[in-house]
């Protein structure tokens, strides 16, 4: 896929001055199977690669405001994805040496079957659907607390609201989720 120079600094402003999602959505959409495919390359697993490429843009949401200072946000991107790779395979290499034979013997005797591993996919999608269905305020507040593992205070300060809010807002989103997956274990009884 062939990038617009001018529409991707459009983007990085959109989100570096306003916090546009919708901004950092296009960007996760345009850049997120090269980097993907960059973990990949590195590490030759799909979970860690997926995590890599997580971490990456969880870095670039907290550093939303300093991106207008990156000459070259691509190259940026994949030097990311690449560092976080070597220092995944540096700190954990006797796990990225072993061969795909040797793996094989690591497997516990516990491997999921068929409709669990679907129930699980099942219950992913709903749980991305749940936080995705959230109100704007509280599914930005959720996000910033369980997947960017920032305190209440923290994003109270930077949302520029109190820790009230945060809690409150919080408690909304933990409530409608649990509904949601309530509703999908009925079902499944």
């Amino acid at each position: 896929m062939l990038t617009n120079p001018n529409h991707i600094t459009s983007l990085i402003h959109q989100l570096s001055s306003e916090g546009d999602e919708r901004a950092f959505e296009q960007i996760y959409d345009l850049f997120y199977s090269k980097m993907y495919a960059t973990a990949f390359q590195y590490l030759k697993n799909k979970p860690l690669a997926e995590e890599v490429v997580s971490d990456v843009f969880c870095r670039i949401w907290k550093k939303r405001l300093e991106l207008v200072q990156i000459k070259n946000f691509e190259s940026y991107l994949f030097i990311s994805v690449r560092n976080l790779s070597l220092n995944y395979i540096r700190n954990n290499s006797r796990i990225s040496n072993e061969s795909l034979d040797e793996q094989s013997y690591h497997i516990s005797d516990s491997v999921a079957l068929p409709d669990e591993v679907m129930e699980a996919h099942e219950l992913q999608d709903l749980l991305k659907n749940s936080v995705e269905s959230l109100p704007q305020k509280c599914k930005a507040i959720f996000k910033m607390i369980r997947f960017d593992g920032l305190k209440y205070k923290e994003v109270a300060s930077e949302l520029d609201i109190s820790v009230n809010t945060v809690d409150t807002q919080m408690r909304i989103a933990m409530k409608k989720i649990s509904q949601s997956l309530g509703d999908f274990s009925r079902k499944k009884k």
